[in-house]
């Protein structure tokens, strides 16, 4: 048995009583067909709705524009792209002069003034490049099922080569992080130099164009050009798909393909220094043959390999944190949480800041890390010295030590246990490794014995 079922309308009514009939005859089809007669009837009230959401999108054009009561002595005019929304428009100047006489208005293109026209190819490009433009925004809230108006195309224009550029998003989104969220500034220069990175490695690039061929082709870039470690491919990669997942919530067309390149962090075991070299760098700062500065940086140091502190922290600490020989304090990077970290201050640690009452009055990170690593040749020590390596020291002492992992947590501001976790397994391999050259010692005795 068949049935047929027949509704006429109006492509775009005149009168909302229309649209009214229009949607009683389509609830009518889901409420009275669709149970009965399965499939047919869905497709039927499925093509009746996606008519419907058609009808009730906007009307956009984009189209070029001349002023025909502005023709000037010359015989131009200025050329304009007139955006139109739902009967409203605007005209967006184009910054072009052409010859009236030399416009079709009706096809939306210009004219060659004469033969092999040197600017019209680049002119019409200009004008086809604006146009598209304001159709892509228009598609944009299409695809999003977005209703807009005139108000919100020119704003959106405003922001598109932002939306469509990755390099020129970095920028704009650099911005707002220093602005609102206030950012570390070393965060800030990571992300900067990741974006400097991506301007290298493929000029212009688009939004859309990165997907996961894309980053990995990034990161081979990376590791070839600028001989790049693991760690530190790691971060750029994760700097282009955070601001990828940034650029996803701000409603921008990405390629989600990005998301299927794993960037695994590497898994390496953090620089420290052990007693051995330890003894070698407090040795040359009390040698005397230091200029001022680079005490006071060896110093700075120092303190932090007995206090666990971060640069950021080390760069602020005064004599006004010291409450009954403990730093009391709020750390820079979770300052947020507002909670307060107490590490008690061994005399080892108050000798080297008792002489800096107000601050160490460091240099930048730069500097601070290069003077490091000569401080570093100078007392014998091959590893590779920055600031975070004064941290790192003081958790894989206190680990190696014994001192319980929950106390070493407390100490460094650990949210999470597992971070802490990683100091105790160096500690273990360490211990490890001491009762291996033990065992060899007695392996030696017994010989000796033995013979």
């Amino acid at each position: 048995m068949g049935v047929r079922v027949r509704i006429s309308f109006r492509a775009r009514p005149a009168f909302s009583t229309e649209k009214a009939k229009h949607k009683v005859a389509l609830n009518a089809i889901k409420a009275v067909y669709l149970p009965d007669f399965g499939y047919a009837a869905y497709l039927l009230f499925q093509q009746c709705s996606d008519i419907e959401k058609t009808r009730e999108m906007n009307s956009f054009s984009a189209k070029l524009y001349v002023n025909k009561n502005r023709i000037k002595k010359n015989g131009c005019v200025s050329l304009y792209i007139q955006v139109i929304v739902d009967r409203k428009h605007v005209e967006v100047p184009l910054k072009i002069e052409w010859p009236f006489t030399k416009v079709d208005i009706e096809k939306g293109e210009i004219i060659p003034r004469q033969r092999k026209d040197p600017d019209h190819q680049e002119f019409s490009l200009m004008i086809e490049t604006e146009r598209n433009k304001f159709w892509q925004i228009a598609k944009h809230f299409r695809l999003i099922e977005k209703h807009f108006d005139l108000d919100d195309i020119i704003k959106e224009a405003g922001s598109f080569e932002r939306r469509r550029d990755l390099v020129k998003y970095f920028d704009s989104r650099i911005k707002e992080l220093r602005k609102t969220l206030k950012r570390e500034d070393q965060t800030l220069r990571h992300y900067k130099v990741t974006k400097s990175r991506i301007e290298e490695f493929h000029p212009g690039v688009k939004i859309t164009q990165v997907n996961s061929d894309w980053l990995e082709s990034f990161a081979i870039w990376l590791k070839t050009e600028y001989k790049n470690g693991p760690n530190m491919v790691w971060t750029r990669i994760k700097d282009v798909k955070s601001f990828l997942e940034a650029a996803c919530k701000d409603s921008i067309v990405v390629n989600p393909d990005f998301r299927k390149y794993k960037n695994k962090q590497p898994t390496t075991d953090p620089t420290y220094l052990d007693e051995d070299e330890l003894r070698s760098l407090m040795k040359l700062i009390k040698s005397g043959t230091l200029r001022d500065d680079e005490v006071r940086d060896g110093n700075a140091f120092l303190f932090s390999c007995f206090t666990g502190l971060r640069i950021s922290d080390l760069k602020r600490v005064n004599d006004s944190w010291i409450v009954n020989n403990e730093l009391h304090f709020t750390p820079h990077k979770t300052r947020k949480i507002n909670k307060t970290v107490k590490i008690p201050l061994i005399p080892l640690a108050q000798e080297y800041i008792s002489n800096y009452k107000d601050s160490f009055q460091l240099p930048s990170d730069q500097k601070f890390n290069a003077r490091l690593k000569k401080l570093a040749g100078k007392a014998g020590i091959k590893k590779n010295i920055s600031a975070k390596v004064g941290r790192h020291t003081f958790a894989t002492q206190a680990a190696i030590s014994g001192i319980p992992v929950q106390v070493v947590s407390k100490l460094l501001g650990h949210s999470n246990l597992q971070t802490t976790m990683i100091y105790v397994h160096i500690a273990d391999r360490i211990k490890e490794l001491e009762m291996q050259k033990l065992q060899n010692a007695f392996c030696r005795t017994l010989t000796v014995v033995s013979a």
